[in-house]
């Protein structure tokens, strides 16, 4: 599996970088322009955001392409290498991605905190975390990626089982068939509650005090949610087993 994930980042090792330079030159004229020039902390801050969410989602891509590359390449075949490795490879990059990006957001969260003299999102939400709930939403958010490339995943083995327009409209069709399903099945098994808000493994608590103010508490993971994380575990690994069917025997390459 090493070897594969060597291929892959060598593959995208110029994107990547170049991604992380383009990002860093533009966050770093955003943060000197505005601040010396005495812009609006908010304008800031969301424009800041935004540059890393868009690049976040541009790795989101780039793990689809590399599988969607894997999986459709004729050296596969070649390679005594297990058809899951396919899967794990890209996921794995992709992690690796979002991991330096959390690290470059947390930096730069906390160097526009001390610039604009402001509170910043993770300044306000520093006071709500202890070890344990943030550890909680790391895993959430490691998690919710990864289930999530695996539902794209699955739609892009799909749509290569049958050739031309229609198995491009089968892929789009079943992703977002699989996320309508996933998601009322999830309404299903944990249902909304108006005083907490469940993101995975982290609650939220909501409280509302009689002038009409809302607190939020920020809850490591509780035990009323695990049929959630049980069930997306399962799914999870159906559909990896699923996409491993595929390439071992409907795909033509």
């Amino acid at each position: 599996m090493m070897k594969l994930l060597k291929y892959d980042w060598k593959r995208n090792a110029t994107p990547i970088l170049a991604a992380f330079i383009i990002l860093l030159v533009a966050e770093l004229a955003l943060t000197i322009i505005g601040w010396s020039d005495g812009w609006d902390d908010v304008v800031v801050y969301v424009i800041t955001v935004m540059m890393y969410a868009f690049t976040a989602f541009l790795a989101v891509l780039m793990a689809c392409q590399t599988f969607k590359s894997n999986i459709k390449a004729y050296s596969r075949r070649l390679l005594p290498l297990p058809s899951l490795y396919a899967v794990v490879t890209p996921i794995i990059l992709l992690l690796l991605v979002h991991l330096v990006l959390s690290l470059l957001y947390i930096v730069h969260d906390r160097i526009l905190s001390l610039l604009f003299e402001k509170d910043t999102l993770l300044t306000l939400a520093s006071p709500y975390l202890n070890a344990g709930s943030a550890s909680a939403v790391a895993a959430g958010y490691v998690w919710g990626l990864v289930f999530t490339t695996i539902v794209i995943f699955f739609s892009i083995a799909v749509s290569q089982t049958v050739e031309g327009r229609s198995g491009t409209f089968l892929g789009i069709v079943a992703c977002l068939g699989l996320f309508t399903v996933v998601s009322f099945i999830e309404s299903f098994i944990s249902p909304a509650d108006d005083s907490s808000q469940n993101l995975g493994f982290v609650n939220l608590v909501m409280e509302k005090a009689p002038d009409g103010t809302v607190t939020v508490d920020v809850a490591p993971f509780v035990l009323s949610h695990l049929g959630v994380v049980l069930f997306e575990l399962a799914a999870g690994a159906a559909l990896v087993y699923g996409i491993v069917y595929m390439m071992n025997r409907k795909m033509k390459l």
